[in-house]
């Protein structure tokens, strides 16, 4: 008797989507999308160790694969090759207010990759715009064979979730840079008792920074403001009044940090990103351009 049998593509589907859900925490939410043929299979919800839920959504699609090959690019890691996909669903990706990310399974090895879709995109942004299906890169650190694979992940997600941030602090950084590192140049110096001048100022230039560092994952091993505070009244027992010798102390290593984020910032938008930022942000990509001779060994011949 001849009976209905199951697509190959349905049994892939279903095992993908089991792997997947094997990779993520139990106390996460899934949410599938019964309709998906839009490019979207399903939603996750982070949720906190403290099994607090979070409201940080992630769009998910996930792609089986079969026997997938890496190999070594030019920088020493070990990477493979998405299935094409048709360019109408990335774009739709592209213009998903929440991050989005491309699962692709391989299902025989029992082997997840993940690849954050929005950042691959303005990475590839050339071939997005001429070409009808794009594929994308994925890394072994961003699959199961790593470890450290879920963090990443998570680190990826804030990191796209905030990526409007990083705009905004490239145009602050680019537009004030002399003036924040004349000002803080200018603390130095002086006599240590002296208060110093337009503390706010201060402030505002350490809270960028260390948002900055936050949202591009650098390490920044430099005293939390509250501690800064503590010292000057340790050191000089006026409460709310900094003071140039806590400037003295901690001044360095706020200059060193701020070029850090400066060619970071560069080289993501004249080279990693380029032909994105000169297409959809051209004032900012422009006036990296303009700063591309200026870095932390040669900065103070520029401002003084």
């Amino acid at each position: 008797m001849k009976l209905p049998e199951r697509p190959k593509e349905h049994i892939l589907e279903t095992a993908s989507f089991k792997i997947f859900e094997q990779w993520i925490p139990d106390y996460w939410i899934t949410r599938q999308v019964t309709e998906r043929d839009y490019g979207i299979d399903a939603y996750i919800e982070l949720v906190t160790v403290k099994n607090q839920v979070s409201g940080d959504l992630i769009s998910i699609q996930i792609k089986s694969a079969s026997n997938l090959k890496l190999r070594t690019d030019s920088d020493g890691r070990k990477i493979a090759t998405s299935p094409s996909i048709e360019i109408p669903t990335i774009n739709y990706w592209n213009q998903l207010l929440i991050p989005a990310f491309l699962f692709v399974i391989d299902v025989p090895k029992k082997i997840l990759f993940f690849a954050p879709v929005k950042k691959q995109l303005r990475q590839k942004y050339i071939k997005s715009q001429k070409q009808k299906t794009m594929t994308f890169q994925l890394k072994e650190h961003y699959s199961s064979l790593s470890e450290y694979s879920l963090p990443v992940f998570i680190a990826e997600y804030f990191y796209e979730k905030n990526y409007l941030m990083v705009q905004n602090i490239a145009m602050l950084l680019f537009i004030h840079w002399k003036y924040y590192t004349e000002y803080l140049s200018g603390e130095i110096g002086r006599d240590c008792f002296l208060p110093v001048e337009e503390p706010l100022v201060f402030l505002q230039i350490y809270k960028t920074i260390r948002e900055a560092t936050n949202i591009m994952g650098l390490d920044w091993k430099a005293a939390e403001w509250v501690d800064i505070l503590k010292y000057d009244n340790t050191m000089y027992g006026a409460d709310e009044i900094l003071h140039s010798g806590t400037m003295e102390e901690f001044v360095p290593n706020i200059i060193k940090m701020f070029f850090i984020i400066f060619e970071e910032l560069k080289r993501k938008i004249l080279h990693k990103e380029n032909h994105y930022w000169k297409s959809q942000h051209y004032i900012i990509y422009k006036k990296a351009k303009e700063l591309e001779h200026i870095n932390y060994a040669n900065y103070e011949k520029y401002i003084f």
